[in-house]
């Protein structure tokens, strides 16, 4: 072997060296959300109750219904994910001036999904209200909000 074909190789394989740990470095500062942060959103929630799954959805819209009453308000969300799941566990809120964001996990008891969208249904009750609601999300995905069930609407 000649000492130039020797010296691309050494090029080649150093590049190569240096891309697999660039990416290793940068993977390793990216930082999930912290158990500290998740129990900041966790702790946004009054109450959470996962209603399951209505079987194939009707729409692809994810919709939110605001209920009021003097006890509580609570908020009733409708989104599509994938089929199979029966567990709705970490839920969790990020509001952000007029905007909630309702997040929760999705799984199931044998690890399998189904190639199929299915309608899930859960309610919130957040510890304290906004007071003007303009964006609602659920898992991040932009929800319609849907005609208000109480007597007061403050959503705009």
């Amino acid at each position: 072997m000649n000492i130039s074909r020797i010296f691309i190789y050494s090029l080649v394989l150093a590049i190569i060296t240096g891309s697999v740990l660039l990416f290793v470095k940068l993977y390793s500062e990216y930082e999930s959300p912290s158990d500290k942060e998740n129990l900041s959103l966790r702790q946004n929630i009054k109450s959470f109750e996962f209603l399951g799954c209505a079987g194939a959805y009707s729409d692809s819209k994810t919709q939110v219904w605001r209920t009021e009453s003097k006890e509580k308000t609570a908020f009733l969300v409708k989104h599509h994910e994938s089929c199979g799941n029966t567990i709705g566990s970490n839920p969790r809120a990020f509001i952000d001036g007029t905007t909630i964001d309702f997040m929760y996990d999705l799984s199931n008891d044998t690890n399998t999904v189904v190639f199929c969208e299915c309608e899930y249904w859960a309610t919130f009750e957040l510890k304290s209200n906004p007071e003007i609601i303009k964006k609602i999300l659920v898992n991040g995905y932009e929800a319609q909000m849907m005609n208000d069930l109480s007597e007061h609407n403050q959503i705009e």
